[in-house]
């Protein structure tokens, strides 16, 4: 091979190598994806409760009872629906009290749900098969916590593409 045969391979192969960065990029975003001001991908996602079924928490005046297990912790009952996201995500629910901000569960428990893994079809979205227990580790009786107004908060993460959605509820925490 000449020599001026050979720079000029070296020179393309250079100049690709600039243009085309170190690696792989990741790929544009898609332009129909809408994303709140943090970058939250928005998809039809809500947050409900319900030891055997779905049972919606309202808007507002939202009551959830605080349930005593078996081991003698505490816990709410956590249940999602949502739609846009193939159905294999990991999913993470925070409580935080309203007035203070005191995180009452260990936020970091991963939950993976799959397609009849934890997630069921209804037709127009995907929802829990059951319930999800948000237990609150933080507390050491109901009185930490009875009476408190918190917000529930849930984290989708799609898993095979990363994509991340939240949503979230308040209601008062109810304790027999």
């Amino acid at each position: 091979m000449s020599s001026p045969l050979l720079r000029l391979l070296v020179s393309l192969a250079l100049v690709t190598l600039t243009q085309c960065g170190a690696g792989p990029s990741a790929p544009p975003p898609d332009a129909s994806v809408a994303v709140d001001d943090a970058g939250n991908i928005l998809i039809p996602f809500d947050l409900g409760t319900g030891a055997t079924q779905w049972e919606d928490i309202p808007a507002s005046d939202a009551h959830v009872k605080l349930i005593m297990g078996p081991q003698g912790g505490y816990h709410v009952l956590g249940r999602v629906r949502f739609s846009g996201f193939a159905p294999d995500v990991n999913l993470r629910f925070r409580v935080v009290d309203a007035s203070s901000g005191q995180v009452f569960n260990t936020p970091d428990d991963v939950l993976r749900r799959r397609d009849r893994q934890g997630l069921v079809n209804t037709g127009s979205a995907w929802e829990s098969t059951s319930a999800e227990l948000v237990i609150f580790t933080q507390i050491r009786s109901p009185s930490d916590s009875a009476g408190h107004r918190v917000r529930l908060e849930a984290t989708l993460e799609e898993f095979a593409t990363g994509r991340v959605a939240r949503a979230s509820r308040e209601f008062i925490v109810d304790y027999p």
